[in-house]
């Protein structure tokens, strides 16, 4: 049997006003500046059997948005565990790593203002 939801768009897709971006984007920052604080804590390499994930996910997709807080906390305590983490101090392979913490502000600033099209070229 298939079941349809009925949600209005009013009340959970709307796009985030100017302040609730502002209150996610510290705590985004937030989460980014203490995984980089506490990277020498984690193990570099992944801790977990591949397919791991599949059980602990909903086997649908959600219906309603979940806040940023949940999506961290199941980042946190679902995610990382499955991760090598190639920032680590402690990772040493054949691949580039270290990518400096601007970057992460520079990701930001070319999301917020990102366009693929109407460029204007110089020249």
């Amino acid at each position: 049997m298939v079941k349809i939801y009925h949600f209005k768009m009013e009340e959970s897709l709307k796009p985030m006003d100017a302040e609730k971006l502002r209150e996610n984007a510290h705590k985004m920052v937030d989460f980014i500046a203490d995984y980089y604080k506490s990277l020498e804590s984690y193990p570099v390499l992944s801790q977990v059997k591949p397919g791991y994930l599949r059980e602990l996910l909903p086997h649908s997709a959600l219906y309603r948005p979940e806040s940023l807080q949940d999506v961290l906390d199941d980042i946190r305590q679902k995610i990382m565990a499955g991760i090598t983490h190639w920032q680590s101090p402690n990772y040493f392979a054949y691949y580039p790593s270290k990518a400096p913490t601007v970057a992460q502000l520079d990701s930001l600033a070319k999301c917020s203002v990102l366009h693929l099209t109407l460029w204007v070229s110089v020249g």
